[in-house]
Formats: C-alpha cells, structure tokens, sequence
C-alpha cells in the first residue's frame, strides 16, 4: 500500500499503475503481489478501507467523551482530523484523487463508505437536544450537510499540504484551514438548534 501511495502522490495515476511498478516501488517481484491483493482494485480498496478506519476511530474519540458540540467535540474532532491530515495525508489525498477520478469500482465504495460514515454520524448527532427528537429523516438531513463540510474542509487542508512550503507556513495554514472547518460546522450546529423537525 505504501508503494502505491508514494506513487499516486506523485502524480501517477493510479488506474495506469503496473504491477511491475508497484513491485519495482516495494522491492518485491511481481508475483508477491498476489500473496496480498488479488487485483490493483483490491489494493485500491484496502486503502479506502484502511482510511475510513482511521476516520471512524476520530469519531469513537467523540463519542467516547461526555461533551456535546457546544462543549467541545466540535474543536476535539476538528483538531484530530487536522492531525491525521498532518500525518497521514496520502491515504487522505488518495482518498480525494479517487473520489474525483478514480476506477468505479474505487468511487462506488467511496460513494459507500461516505454513505456508512454519514449514517454514523447522525447516530452520534441524535444523542443529543435537539437533535434527539428530530425525525430520522432530517438528523440524515444534517449529517450529510456535515459530511459534505467535513469532506471540503479534508481537501482544504490537503490543498495545504500540496503546496509543498516550510513547516511553520504548512503548521500555520493548517490551523487556518482546521479554524474554518470548525466554524462552519459550529454554524450548521447553530442553525440546527433553532430547526423544528416535522
């Protein structure tokens, strides 16, 4: 996987990987690939799959700590995508090439994976007021307007990280980035507390 990432990070595309690219990238022959990944696509998906982990286990941290949006999981969310952004930006940036432009196989589990993380999220949202006594509908309402923010806010900070600068520039609009994402889902919060569901 990581032979892949290093390669799609780049520039290559990740359709037009060979196998013997891969290998040559990994330091291994060709036919060790099989011992993992039974086609690129498989490899392509166990990095999605692998993604959505790490993102499903920011919102276990939410969810494990006794604070609602006002009291801070917001910021505690925010600043934990930051970091994994930071850290792990090629899973994300593959991520983000795929969802663009990638295989449709890739795109369709994407398109799943949103779908799956979304529907967990509004699990999370409903435990709490208002949100508790809205409609299925409108808290699935909301959590995709999250998603979609969440997901803009990802490639923003990943926009950072392309452009290559200095560490305390990158550290600095970063911050900018993960401050804007925070004050846009704080307002979606906002404006659903005033909602009356129906």
């Amino acid at each position: 996987m990581t032979a892949a990432l290093d390669l799609t990070g780049s520039g290559s595309s990740f359709d037009a990987l060979s196998l013997r690219q891969l290998a040559s990238k990994a330091g291994v022959a060709p036919s060790a690939f099989y011992r993992y990944f039974q086609s690129l696509d498989d490899l392509g998906l166990a990095v999605i799959h692998e993604t959505f982990r790490t993102l499903r286990e920011i919102m276990g941290e939410m969810a494990s700590l006794d604070i609602d949006a006002s009291g801070g999981a917001i910021h505690v969310g925010v600043q934990a995508l930051r970091g994994v952004v930071a850290r792990d930006h090629a899973h994300l940036a593959f991520l983000a090439r795929q969802r663009a432009a990638g295989h449709s196989v890739l795109r369709r589990e994407i398109r799943s994976e949103i779908r799956l993380y979304a529907s967990q999220l509004a699990t999370y949202m409903a435990r709490f007021e208002p949100i508790r006594s809205w409609t299925v509908g409108d808290v699935e309402m909301l959590s995709s307007m999250l998603m979609a923010t969440i997901l803009a806010g990802i490639d923003s900070m990943l926009e950072v990280i392309a452009r290559g600068l200095d560490d305390e520039t990158t550290a600095r609009d970063l911050d900018t980035a993960a401050t804007m994402l925070e004050r846009q889902i704080r307002y979606l919060y906002v404006g659903a507390t005033a909602w009356h569901s129906s």
